[in-house]
This record gives C-alpha cells, structure tokens and sequence, in this order.
C-alpha cells in the first residue's frame, strides 16, 4: 500500500485539494457503464473553497504515465471519489507534479430549490412535484450523483429533464437510471419562469 495513504494532501488548486490516491474496486459509473472494475486509480478530492465546483479537470503526471480525472458538480466544502478516466491501475508511487486543465466555479450555490419543488424516488425513478403554488413553464433539470455515508462517489454527475415544467401542484415521474434512494443524493435543480 502507498506510504501516504491517508495522510497526504496534495493542491490541485482554487481550493481543491487531493486528500488521498489508492485502489478502487467495484463500480465504474465515470462513463455511466457501472461495470465492476478492480484496482483502479482513484483520488479522493475535497472542495475547501468557499464556492460550489463545476468543473475541474486535472492530470497526476507519473514518471511513465498520465493519469486523468475529471470532476461536476463538487459542493463546497465537500468530498468525492473520483476514478482515473481511463481506468488505469493503482500505482504505489507518488505523483511527480498535478496539471490542471479546467477549473470552473459556479458564481452561485447550486440550489435545491425545496420551496418550489418536492422531489422523491425509488430505484431508477425519480418524481418531481411542484408545491411552489404557481405554474412553472420551461425544462426543469435535477442533477443528482452517487453518495455513501459522508462521501460522493464518481466525476460523473446524472441529470433528467422535466420537459416543459409543471402546473402547480402537478407532478411527474421520470426513469433515472442510475437513481436509488440509498446511494444517490440530488444536489442542484436548474429551472427558469
């Protein structure tokens, strides 16, 4: 095992920093393929700006190879498990230098919007209903991704549209495919009039 598994931090930047690098067995949701992978590279990153992370995309470069990863949608100050893009194999060694690609901040927090919508799921479904008490036109989208205990899980994050909103009080259940109430948490709903 890595001599600083557990203990290193490590600056990608902005406020985003890399807290622990080892080996990942079980889902690979980074393509949304959720094919059982073992000993892949994984990084977990945690977000200590102030601001909601959009987009960060960053390399670990090793004396013989590169290895990628790409993050949406990382709340502030908050942690998540991200696979190498290319699933390559867990090294032993310490990386020799962090690139970063893409760094992007949304300029507000990404919102629930718990006072105009009432959203609940079961596996691979999620209902959305509109209790703000005015009709609601044009696409609503909820973003959600995978979590465990204090953790979220994978790059990737998963969204589905309400095509052409909801009248007040409607709801409507969309097929979420990779949705369950046990291992996924819903961290922006994007709505406009």
């Amino acid at each position: 095992p890595p001599a600083y598994e557990g203990s290193m931090s490590l600056n990608v930047g902005s406020g985003l920093t890399i807290v622990d690098i080892g080996p990942y067995t079980g889902m690979y949701m980074e393509d949304g393929s959720n094919e059982i992978v073992t000993d892949v590279m994984m990084v977990i990153v945690e977000n200590t700006s102030l601001q909601d992370l959009q987009l960060a995309r960053f390399r670990l470069e090793y004396s013989d190879f590169t290895a990628s990863f790409e993050i949406t949608n990382l709340p502030a100050g908050e942690k998540l498990v991200a696979l190498e893009r290319n699933r390559h194999t867990n090294v032993a060694e310490k990386p020799l230098s962090v690139e970063i690609d893409a760094m992007i901040f949304f300029s507000e927090a990404m919102d629930l919007h718990e006072d105009s919508f009432r959203i609940s799921g079961s596996d691979g479904v999620l209902r959305v209903e509109n209790i703000s008490g005015s009709d609601i036109s044009g696409d609503i989208l909820i973003y959600y991704k995978n979590s465990a205990q204090d953790l979220l899980y994978g790059g990737i994050t998963y969204r589905i549209v309400v095509r052409d909103g909801l009248a007040a009080g409607e709801s409507k259940q969309i097929i979420s495919g990779h949705y369950s109430p046990e291992n996924s948490r819903i961290i922006s709903v994007v709505y406009g009039g």
